[in-house]
């Protein structure tokens, strides 16, 4: 079983090489999924999200649940900066400090619950996609976050599962941190 103090370390040690990683490293991953899948690999497991995809696994607390999201954004983050050295975070850090919106902005922010998180998700995701244009990083993405769920979860998914979400990490990159 995984101790929450590995799990913290392999997380931080994932992003870190995911921050690290090329343009032709990225795209090698979308290759991998793509060959794994020609070989007979479940194609739905390894070109859908952890979420999508995993629903055999263990039962995931909320708690769980959250850091995997969180994760999934660091991770997007870190290939983001690391393919363009644009980071997501300054480029999207909303209106100056200080500056309060009017109080139609104020009442739709309510209502609207647009979060900074999401924001910076979504414009990691398109700074990748122009830095790779005109190939679709999507897969590539996703077995980025397939590997990073199975740091996350090491010991806790079935072998099988977990080789199956790092097989194309591994087929392209190399090692998972552990």
């Amino acid at each position: 079983m995984t101790t929450p103090e590995r799990s913290t370390w392999a997380r931080a040690a994932f992003v870190t090489r995911a921050g690290s990683l090329t343009k032709s490293e990225l795209l090698a991953l979308g290759t991998a999924v793509e060959a794994l899948v020609a070989e007979g690999g479940d194609a739905e497991r390894l070109t859908k999200g952890f979420f999508f995809a995993w629903y055999k696994g263990p039962s995931l607390s909320s708690d769980d649940n959250a850091a995997l999201n969180d994760l999934f954004i660091d991770v997007v983050v870190a290939i983001a900066r690391s393919i363009t050295d644009v980071d997501p975070w300054a480029m999207t850090a909303g209106r100056p400090s200080g500056q309060r919106p009017g109080f139609a902005a104020a009442f739709l922010e309510l209502f609207t619950r647009k979060t900074r998180d999401g924001e910076v998700e979504s414009f990691a995701i398109r700074l990748v996609e122009r830095a790779v244009a005109p190939v679709d990083p999507r897969v590539a993405l996703v077995a980025a976050w397939n590997a990073a769920c199975a740091v996350a979860l090491h010991g806790r998914l079935d072998p099988p599962v977990e080789e199956t979400l790092g097989a194309a990490w591994r087929r392209a990159i190399g090692d998972l941190p552990a």
